[in-house]
């Protein structure tokens, strides 16, 4: 991870606390027009806040979001083999 994309997911973690500035919000997507890897963590970071803000106010999470079944079974069962060991 070079500067720019720690730079970048800076700025994505912040977005959630205060308004960014223009100049800020400017650079935030140039960057991630040009990077792939800050783009998949801006989408996982915005899902993880939206599934956070949803059981803090005592929702149920939208099930559209839902891991797939075998994405589940298979970190049940990584974890199950990691208690193991």
């Amino acid at each position: 991870m070079n500067h720019f994309c720690k730079e970048a997911n800076q700025l994505q973690s912040d977005g959630f606390e205060r308004k960014l500035t223009l100049t800020e919000r400017i650079q935030l997507r140039i960057h991630l027009l040009i990077c792939g890897a800050c783009r998949n963590y801006s989408d996982n970071i915005k899902l993880l806040h939206t599934v956070l803000r949803d059981l803090r106010k005592g929702g149920r999470v939208d099930e559209s979001i839902a891991l797939p079944e075998k994405d589940r079974t298979r970190i049940g069962e990584a974890l199950k083999n990691d208690s193991n060991s």
